[in-house]
């Protein structure tokens, strides 16, 4: 088995990502399409067929809006928790954050001022 050069990309074709997260190839096209969650790549070869190809921090934002979605927590909630912590400064929230669901509620731990990670008292929560 050949090793691959680190400057390669290793990337998911959406069928075999799509059974990875346990979702539908519909839903993996409308995340896209949405902008929740992008390929890395992604060509049009004609009018009918678009080549996705998630790489591995792709597949981590899929997977956790697999998860939130599985644990009953609605797409516009998703949005919006994304949308609250790209304000706080997080540029990709669902690849730099672990996330926390409970009874509805999605909490995540955060930096502090200080860059530190937040303790149990600093951790944010997303009400529903």
């Amino acid at each position: 088995m050949a090793v691959a050069d680190e400057n390669e990309l290793l990337a998911l074709p959406i069928e075999r990502a799509a059974k990875l997260a346990g979702v539908s190839l519909r839903q993996m096209r409308y995340w896209d399409e949405t902008g929740l969650v992008v390929p890395s790549v992604k060509r049009k070869l004609d009018l009918r067929t678009t080549v996705r190809l998630y790489a591995f921090p792709d597949l981590v934002e899929l997977l956790v809006v697999a998860a939130m979605r599985r644990q009953g927590i609605s797409l516009q909630y998703v949005r919006r928790v994304i949308e609250h912590l790209r304000a706080r400064g997080y540029d990709a929230p669902l690849r730099e954050l672990r996330f926390a669901i409970y009874g509805g509620e999605v909490s995540s731990s955060i930096r502090t001022a200080r860059g530190r990670a937040a303790t149990h008292r600093g951790r944010s929560s997303f009400p529903t």
